[in-house]
C-alpha cells in the first residue's frame, strides 16, 4: 500500500481481516483524525458494538472510508467531505479494495454509497438492496447500503430506522460469515 499524505487516516486492520468484507464511511471525525483509526469515535463505538451484536467481530473485517481527511469548516466543525476530497481519496480507495479484495462491502451512509456505486440515488431509497460497484472501482464485490451509524445514533424518533439498520447489519454479518 502507498503512504498517506500526513493527516490522512488508513483503513484498518491489515494484519488481522480474517473475512473478505469491508464497510466503508464518509469520511473520518475529530477522534478518529487524531487517532488515526477509522470508526472509533461515538458512532464507531456504536458501529462497532452493533456488530458484536450481530455475531460479527469489528476486527474481522476491514474498515475504511471514502475520505481520508477529517473535513471541518473555518471553524472547526465537522461536515461533508467536498467532491474534491473525496476525489483525492479515491485512488487510496481503489488500492485498499484491491488489497483486501472483498466479495461483500456495506457503505454506511449516502455519501459512501454514492461514491461505491457511482449513483445519485438517495440512500433512504437505496439501502438494503445489494448492487454492484463502480465499475471503475475494479471490483466484482457486493454493495449492500444502509444508514450511517452516526444518523441512527442521533434520531429521536428512529426506532424503526434502528432495527431496519440493524437488519442491514445483519444481513451483511451472514454475507460475511459465508466467507470463511
Amino acid at each position: 500500500m502507498q503512504q498517506l499524505p500526513d493527516g490522512w487516516v488508513p483503513g484498518e486492520p491489515w494484519k488481522r481481516v480474517r473475512f473478505r468484507c469491508m464497510i466503508v464511511g464518509e469520511a473520518p471525525g475529530k477522534e478518529e483524525w487524531k487517532k488515526k483509526r477509522p470508526f472509533v469515535g461515538s458512532a464507531g463505538q456504536f458501529l462497532r458494538q452493533e456488530l458484536n451484536a450481530a455475531g460479527l467481530d469489528p476486527d474481522h473485517v476491514y474498515i475504511t472510508n471514502v475520505a481520508k481527511i477529517w473535513p471541518r469548516d473555518a471553524n472547526g466543525k465537522t461536515r461533508s467531505p467536498s467532491t474534491r476530497e473525496i476525489g483525492a481519496a479515491t485512488p487510496y480507495l481503489m488500492e485498499e479494495i484491491q488489497h483486501v479484495a472483498p466479495t461483500h462491502i456495506l457503505a454506511l451512509g449516502g455519501t459512501a454509497y454514492q461514491t461505491l456505486a457511482g449513483s445519485k440515488r438517495k440512500i433512504g431509497l437505496a439501502r438494503g438492496s445489494w448492487c454492484s460497484l463502480d465499475a471503475r472501482l475494479r471490483s466484482v464485490a457486493s454493495l449492500l447500503p444502509t444508514y450511517h451509524p452516526s444518523w441512527i445514533k442521533h434520531r429521536p424518533d428512529g426506532r424503526d430506522q434502528v432495527e431496519t439498520w440493524r437488519r442491514d447489519l445483519r444481513e451483511f454479518v451472514v454475507a460475511c460469515s459465508g466467507e470463511n
